[in-house]
């Protein structure tokens, strides 16, 4: 079974720089870069880019959880939105998505619902 890429995308159009003093408006788009499990599994690091409608990078960041128990409750936090079970691969995919969610809402200062999962067709 081939995995379906994802990627997040706002619902809404958010405010961003562009520059010191410009400032965009647009859709904004999330691409998972890169997921890291190190210590025994026990830090889990992704890095990630938005860019905007139009495709241009706008913003890269990476973001960390360490030990059991931050992992054990952003998965508790997660796991009732995951989508039926799709194998192992996407399931994996799906829950490091789903996890994208919540980050970027917090980043961005929305609400987790103003954030979707959409397949990546590009």
């Amino acid at each position: 079974m081939a995995v379906t890429k994802k990627k997040i995308q706002s619902k809404i159009a958010l405010n961003y720089n562009t520059g010191l003093r410009t400032q965009g408006n647009s859709v904004i788009t999330g691409r998972i870069v890169n997921v890291a499990h190190t210590n025994n599994f026990e830090t889990i690091g992704v890095s990630f880019v938005y860019t905007d409608a139009n495709g241009a990078e706008i913003a890269r960041s990476a973001w960390q959880i360490e030990g059991q128990t931050e992992i054990d409750a952003l998965f508790a936090q997660i796991e009732p939105l995951l989508p039926p079970d799709a194998g192992e691969t996407q399931n994996e995919l799906n829950k490091f998505y789903q996890g994208f969610l919540v980050v970027a809402a917090d980043n961005w200062g929305t609400d987790i619902g103003d954030w979707e999962i959409v397949d990546d067709l590009v």
